[in-house]
């Protein structure tokens, strides 16, 4: 089964992507909003590779 869930800032994008792999998850996404929408996308992307 694939779980997905949000990163909602920048701010701990990085930790929280990385606590999310090791819980399982099989991606994060980001909403659009009134901050910027790649920026956590591109500091989760220095996690190791999502398989």
């Amino acid at each position: 089964m694939k779980v997905m869930t949000a990163l909602f800032g920048p701010t701990d994008a990085v930790e929280r992507a990385a606590v999310l792999r090791e819980a399982g998850a099989s991606g994060v996404f980001t909403f659009e909003g009134p901050r910027e929408v790649f920026t956590p996308l591109v500091l989760a992307s220095t996690v190791r590779a999502w398989t």
